[in-house]
């Protein structure tokens, strides 16, 4: 059984695409991000930091703590993107967590090789959307080293890469030392792989 706090933030969280339908905090919910130690939601009503609660999902009850909750303005009003960590996670549930993880990244990967080999998979049946505008991350490589702007802007810089604002820490964080230490062609490439993501990810 995971205890608290010992997988939140040391497992790799996941971006769901499309979310997942859940309730949490007795509310509807979007499940936006997962790992076996927590999970990053999206939702209409207000909840305390440090507050507990339960995240519904496919089945199985997560017990979770808040750990951060941050207001986002979307053309229909305010929503919340909510951090958790999940509390005593039993090895059933556990296993289903990582169950679904697994298939997901090898969903993505999928993808992502499909697109870059130029191979056009049977697209999934549309799920459901953050109400958030989209928004992405250009991560500028300066000689002081990294400069992150938000923007709306979906294209890549000239000094650096583009990525979706919402991707993991951990992700970005794995990129940006790849790109730091590539030449000129290999950068060029994780360019490209990108805006093959990015173009993929805005079609849906």
């Amino acid at each position: 059984m995971m205890k608290a706090g010992e997988g939140y933030r040391r497992s790799a969280r996941i971006t769901l695409r499309p979310p997942r339908e859940a309730r949490f905090a007795e509310q509807p919910s979007l499940l936006l991000e997962l790992s076996t130690g927590g999970a990053r939601v999206e939702h209409r009503e207000r909840v305390m930091v440090s507050s507990r609660s339960v995240l519904r999902l496919d089945g199985f009850n997560l017990s979770a703590v808040v750990r951060f909750s941050t207001a986002l303005p979307t053309l229909t009003g305010i929503v919340y993107h909510t951090g958790v960590e999940f509390l005593n996670v039993p090895p059933a549930e556990s296993a289903m967590i990582e169950e679904l993880l697994h298939d997901e990244v090898q969903r993505q990967v999928g993808e992502w090789e499909a697109n870059l080999n130029g191979i056009h998979l049977p697209r999934l049946a549309s799920g459901p959307q953050s109400s958030v505008q989209q928004r992405y991350l250009w991560l500028h490589l300066t000689d002081q080293g990294w400069v992150r702007t938000e923007t709306s802007d979906p294209n890549q810089p000239l000094d650096g890469i583009a990525v979706f604002a919402d991707e993991p820490v951990e992700s970005i964080a794995l990129l940006c030392k790849t790109y730091q230490a590539a030449d000129g062609r290999s950068r060029d490439y994780l360019r490209a792989c990108a805006t093959l993501a990015i173009m993929e990810r805005r079609r849906r």
